[in-house]
């Protein structure tokens, strides 16, 4: 684990849990769920945000700087 990573659940619900995960705002997170690159969900009939800890880590650790 790297000093960024906050452990806990693999799966994340809501943009606070994954904001948080993330080290991000929940702004960020709302704002990058609409990017189809990163891997942060709404299930089909939810209007809930939804990740997978290790996803989002490892999108973390690649994603391009000017995202």
């Amino acid at each position: 684990m790297t000093e960024t990573e906050v452990p806990g659940p693999e799966k994340l619900w809501g943009a606070p849990q994954i904001a948080l995960a993330a080290n991000l705002s929940c702004t960020a997170v709302r704002r990058l769920a609409k990017d189809p690159r990163v891997p942060i969900y709404m299930p089909p009939g939810s209007n809930r945000l939804f990740a997978f800890r290790s996803e989002l880590h490892a999108w973390l650790r690649t994603k391009p700087q000017d995202t």
